[in-house]
């Protein structure tokens, strides 16, 4: 019989007379499909899965509970329970995130064209760990390269995305950070409020408190070809941040713009936040335009105070090769002097840092705290360590000028600094003071690079006009006259100004290589009791020469030449002045040049704390002197060769040559 033969029947059947092998093949292969994903259990792929994450990651990646898989849906998803992500090998034994519940959903139709948008992202109870060490290598960087590592975040739109219960925990080494925590994220407003998603943080940021909200629009309607705005806030101890941004694709981390504003008690406490090393500075407010362009970070338009001086300007962080690089130019219109205090490790008044505070917003006895640190008072060279581990974590080219400079003890009238960072090495050149008359010019170096810094100084100054720190009485002639030039050039190992200089060793340099002085006062430093107030009254006598010879080592600077010498009176000196105790012994004794009845043989004595030296008459009886000429050519030195460390010009102008030649031809009429 033939099943074919019509005869049998099957002439009018609705079935294919034949059916094709590979329709026969096809549709098995499809019913077991079907039965196979209907009876799959996901959790046999649990360890293929996390075998390959953790080949994408360098670390152990583990699934220790239920893997649950829908795929037939709109909107497929998956729960993920019982996920770790283990340290890497370099780090302690431990996990980077330790995440109970983690559950995930795509939508269906992007997806097919080969783009991923999630619909959610929940995680329920998460546990981060991060950890950097002292090399610089962080357990939440998964790039082969710091370029790698440095370029922003950039993931698909996230519609719906909950954090519950998390717990944060970080340790930088390298920034000496720690933080302990916690984080959620949630939408509680309706579809078109502004605040519908938060993201909010709490803890200890280095033992103070630390709080972070975030707020933007719901993100079931975010568009990758439209902004997504959003506000944040951080507070940590006196440190406020507010920003107004927005992320021009979201959520690509790597394109934002805003507006933000920074307060707080000290520069320096944003190090903690941003990884930037800026200077101690008093209280301060600044407001800039922010905008973030891939690894470069911008603040333009900057303007607000620092202390009691306004500021303005732009800076920018370069990141791309994981080494921040920060460039700047900064300018303030009116500069307070004591606002330069806190960047050496001294600190403005009390009264100073409040005002500054006022200005800030803070609390000025938050302010105070965070501003003054601790020090021996007794020393007038600041003794706080510089922060010499931060230099060497960035790299910096900076610019900075002041206009005009509000001073009460100084008649200074502008500033210009340039600063370069450099691996650890700080160079500050030029730095320039000028004064109502003359100029303060110079260099500074800080090699930072070992754990005690190395610091160099060499500092000139020039024209400097005397009478303009000389108050005058009515029409009568200023007390004092003349131009000083002086030079210092030292360096000293330590971690604060005071250590450094306890180490110097160079040089220092002063000469006023012509003037004039009230003819009083030049009597009275010799003593001459009798023509200086019997017979000089307020009338002026030259300045033929003063010169001021240190040789500085091992922190002692020792008077190698003193010399004062004006028409009536030539006064030599010895001594020291000790910075290692910053104490100083000098002695200056006066020799007349012209007939004194009535002159105390006893030389003036300035001892004491270099912060507030005492000046003073020596007790106990004087040698007869000898004549001017003989006192002359013990303590001269060759002022030809002296002068011209300080000024090259001044070989050629000062009567100091001319001093040092009469030395050794001229005898002066002294009655004894």
């Amino acid at each position: 019989m033939d099943a074919r033969n019509p005869e049998f029947g099957y002439k009018n059947s609705i079935l294919p007379a034949r059916i094709p092998l590979w329709g026969i093949v096809l549709g098995a292969t499809t019913i077991v499909l079907i039965v196979f994903i209907l009876i799959f259990d996901w959790n046999w792929m649990r360890g293929p899965i996390a075998r390959y994450a953790s080949h994408r990651l360098g670390r152990q990646v583990s699934i220790n509970g239920d893997l649950r898989v829908h795929l037939f849906s709109r909107h497929p998803n998956a729960t993920i329970n019982g996920l770790r992500v283990s340290n890497p090998d370099w780090a302690p034994k431990g996990d980077t995130a330790d995440i109970p519940k983690l559950g995930l959903q795509v939508t269906l139709w992007p997806l097919l064209t080969g783009r991923v948008v999630w619909e959610q992202v929940i995680a329920t109870s998460p546990n981060i760990s991060l950890l950097r060490d002292t090399d610089g290598r962080a357990t939440w960087e998964f790039g082969t390269t710091a370029a790698e590592n440095a370029k922003p975040l950039n993931i698909p739109p996230i519609r719906r995305f909950l954090i519950s219960n998390g717990v944060v925990q970080i340790v930088d080494e390298r920034r000496h950070l720690t933080f302990s925590g916690t984080l959620s994220a949630s939408e509680n407003g309706g579809a078109k409020s502004p605040t519908a998603f938060q993201m909010n943080g709490n803890g200890l940021l280095n033992r103070h408190a630390f709080v972070m909200n975030v707020e933007g629009g719901p993100l079931i309607n975010v568009d990758r070809d439209k902004p997504y705005p959003f506000t944040m806030e951080v507070r940590s101890d006196a440190t406020k941040v507010n920003a107004q941004a927005a992320i021009r694709h979201p959520f690509d981390l790597g394109q934002i713009d805003g507006d933000v504003t920074f307060a707080g008690a000290n520069l320096a406490d944003l190090y903690y936040l941003t990884g930037i090393a800026f200077p101690r500075t008093s209280p301060y407010r600044l407001s800039a335009s922010f905008s973030r362009d891939g690894t470069t970070y911008r603040l333009a338009h900057m303007t607000g105070t620092v202390g009691n001086s306004d500021l303005e300007g732009w800076m920018a962080v370069d990141v791309h090769t994981g080494r921040p690089y920060l460039t700047a130019d900064m300018t303030s219109r009116k500069l307070d002097f004591t606002d330069l205090g806190p960047l050496l490790g001294g600190a403005p008044s009390r009264a100073k840092i409040a005002q500054a505070a006022s200005k800030a917003g803070i609390s000025p006895v938050v302010a105070a705290n965070r501003t003054i640190v601790p020090q021996n008072e007794t020393y007038f060279l600041p003794d706080v360590p510089l922060a010499g581990d931060r230099v060497n974590q960035m790299d910096a080219k900076i610019h900075y000028s002041a206009q005009s400079i509000h001073s009460e003890d100084f008649p200074l009238k502008s500033f210009d600094l340039s600063l370069a960072i450099d691996h650890g090495m700080i160079s500050a050149k030029p730095i320039s003071f000028v004064l109502s008359q003359g100029k303060i010019t110079g260099s500074a170096t800080v090699d930072a690079r070992r754990k005690t810094p190395t610091i160099g100084v060499d500092f000139r100054v020039r024209d400097i006009k005397l009478e303009q720190f000389v108050a005058k009485q009515g029409k009568d002639p200023s007390m004092l006259e003349g131009t000083v030039e002086a030079r210092a050039l030292m360096r000293g190992v330590g971690a604060s100004l005071h250590q450094a200089a306890s180490t110097a060793d160079g040089d220092f340099r002063m000469v006023v290589p012509g003037g004039a002085i009230r003819q009083r006062f030049a009597e009275l430093m010799g003593i001459s009791v009798d023509r200086a107030f019997l017979l000089s009254g307020q009338q002026q006598t030259d300045i033929r020469c003063a010169v001021g010879d240190f040789q500085v080592r091992g922190g002692v600077m020792t008077a190698r030449t003193l010399v004062f010498d004006t028409n009536v009176m030539n006064i030599t000196g010895k001594g020291s002045v000790d910075l290692r105790r910053e104490d100083v012994n000098i002695e200056l004794q006066g020799h007349p040049k012209k007939l004194t009845l009535l002159r105390l043989r006893a030389p003036i004595v300035v001892s004491g704390p270099l912060k507030s030296p005492n000046v003073g008459i020596k007790s106990g009886s004087i040698p007869a002197q000898a004549g001017i000429a003989a006192v002359l050519g013990a303590v001269a030195t060759p002022f030809a060769a002296l002068l011209p460390f300080v000024d090259p010009g001044l070989a050629k102008n000062a009567d100091c040559v001319g001093l040092e030649r009469a030395a050794s031809t001229t005898t002066p009429k002294v009655r004894k």
